[in-house]
């Protein structure tokens, strides 16, 4: 007789001990809106937020070819093309300054005749070799490299023109080499650019550069030595443009002797 109360009690207690596990399973799924258990999701993917409390999400790879991917941004102003452009404009101003330069010593150079300077400079480097030579040591001013070059060239024609052109020629490049070689030199554009614009428009340059004597290739030569000697400073490059002025210039004018002992 007490058996069959023992078997009920078990019965009951089993259906009680399934109900309360069925009621745990459900308290830990997730509920919708309107209380009903859901499904149970699937389990986050490695790296991300939810994953764990206090994991930090990982960034996805940065694209090679993303400009920003690095952190590296390019500023406003810095880019090769903003390097480009400004090399551009001061690449058309120089071009423009040196047209501006050449026509100003170029132009009307027979316009009128030798003055008595010119004449005598040219007298004295005319014919044969050793006459030359002799009129140098005697009556010129100069030492020998500029007389033999008038000589050379009223070889190939006498003219008012011809005996002028060699000191027009040597302003221009002087011109030329500030706007060109300062840069080279470690010297700004900007700068380089000032000073092509002094020589481009001075007087006394435009002058001597329509005059048959050596003043305009004595600038020239002087220009040459500034700049070798600058980017001799430098970076150690500039021997060869210190040297031929150095030696040069002896040869063109007595005083850039004191000019050399001064570089």
């Amino acid at each position: 007789m007490t058996r069959e109360p023992e078997s009920a009690v078990g019965a009951a207690r089993g259906k009680v001990a399934r109900a309360a596990r069925g009621a745990a399973d459900t308290s830990r799924r997730p509920r919708r809106g309107n209380g009903s258990p859901t499904a149970p999701e699937p389990p986050d993917p490695p790296g991300s937020a939810s994953a764990e409390p206090g994991a930090v999400p990982e960034s996805p790879p940065a694209a090679a070819d993303d400009p920003g991917a690095s952190g590296l941004r390019p500023r406003a102003g810095r880019g090769p093309l903003s390097r480009g452009g400004a090399g551009g404009a001061w690449l058309v101003a120089t071009v423009l300054l040196l047209l501006v330069a050449g026509a100003l010593r170029f132009h009307d150079l027979g316009a009128h005749s030798l003055t008595p300077d010119e004449a005598r400079a040219a007298l004295n480097s005319w014919g044969t070799l050793p006459e030359l030579v002799e009129r140098t040591r005697a009556f010129n001013s100069s030492p020998i490299l500029y007389p033999l070059l008038l000589w050379l060239v009223q070889k190939i024609e006498i003219s008012a023109v011809s005996v002028r052109l060699l000191p027009a020629v040597s302003s221009f490049l002087t011109v030329a080499v500030l706007l060109f070689g300062l840069p080279l030199a470690g010297v700004s554009r900007r700068a380089a650019l000032l000073a092509g614009t002094l020589a481009a428009f001075s007087g006394a340059a435009i002058l001597e550069a329509q005059g048959a004597r050596e003043y305009s290739l004595d600038a020239l030569v002087a220009a040459v030595g500034i700049v070798g000697l600058l980017r001799l400073l430098r970076d150690g490059r500039g021997g060869a443009w210190l040297g031929a002025s150095l030696f040069v210039g002896p040869l063109v004018q007595y005083g850039l002797v004191l000019f050399g002992a001064a570089l």
